[in-house]
């Protein structure tokens, strides 16, 4: 938590909170491999609560500190610790309007999310920056020229240091070698991820977990920022027809509702 009163200072506190306040709460979806100690998610929380929200940071599943405690580790197309922690906010903080922010792959978990609860969601908007949108698409772009081929290295490096963390777990269920030689970060999902999660192939994996393949489905609304010229989230993978058609029918229900 970092609640507004408390972003003077910067301290953050325990989320101590009434259950009848009725301060605005956005949960912060980090991106691969970062959590609530990542630079860019402290800016973005500490500009959030100087603005007068209050601001929980939905750490993926061993990160942030805590350690994995069964054999489920998260992954792109992971929503459940989201949904998780939105219906207990809600739960416990009903008066208090809801919104997420995701960025880039904690982006395509909660446009994902969002999609799979259509208009079950409590939250009441979200922001999704810089998601990759299609999966396969996006490995594929990070495979073609040495610029995106360095960042793929970079990032398959942050995963091995992710799975560093849990080898415990991680080595019972996975070909560990295999893991820790990977050079791609598609070649980590194959010995990893599609592993643990049980996907056929990483293909398969990218396909079933890929946030363009639910937008359709989203109902609150939603605002979308993606850099045309992003190193690694390319332009290519944006569904641009379906948010617009998204846009038209969101529209359109809200006109119906006044």
């Amino acid at each position: 938590w970092l609640l507004a009163s408390d972003s003077e200072d910067g301290s953050s506190c325990d989320g101590t909170i009434s259950s009848d306040d009725s301060t605005p709460i956005v949960v912060v979806v980090p991106g691969l491999t970062s959590d609530s100690t990542a630079a860019y998610v402290k800016h973005l929380v500490f500009s959030m609560a100087s603005n007068g929200w209050n601001v929980v940071v939905g750490n993926h599943r061993g990160l942030g500190g805590i350690s994995i405690t069964s054999d489920c580790f998260y992954n792109g197309g992971w929503t459940e610790d989201i949904r998780e922690v939105v219906n207990y906010l809600h739960q416990k903080y009903p008066e208090a309007p809801l919104f997420t922010v995701g960025t880039s792959l904690g982006a395509n978990i909660l446009v994902k999310y969002l999609g799979e609860e259509g208009g079950s969601t409590p939250v009441a908007g979200a922001a999704s920056i810089c998601s990759p949108w299609d999966l396969l698409v996006t490995s594929r772009f990070i495979s073609r020229k040495l610029v995106q081929r360095c960042y793929d290295k970079a990032l398959a490096i942050g995963l091995k240091g992710y799975a560093k963390l849990h080898q415990p777990v991680l080595s019972r269920l996975a070909n560990w070698e295999a893991i820790t030689s990977s050079r791609s970060t598609r070649e980590f999902d194959h010995h990893a991820t599609c592993v643990v999660a049980k996907y056929e192939t990483v293909d398969t994996f990218y396909r079933k977990c890929s946030c363009a393949n639910y937008i359709g489905n989203v109902s609150v609304p939603l605002l979308c920022i993606s850099a045309l010229d992003d190193p690694l989230c390319t332009r290519e993978a944006i569904p641009w027809d379906e948010c617009r058609q998204v846009t038209s029918l969101t529209q359109a229900h809200y006109l119906k509702h006044f």
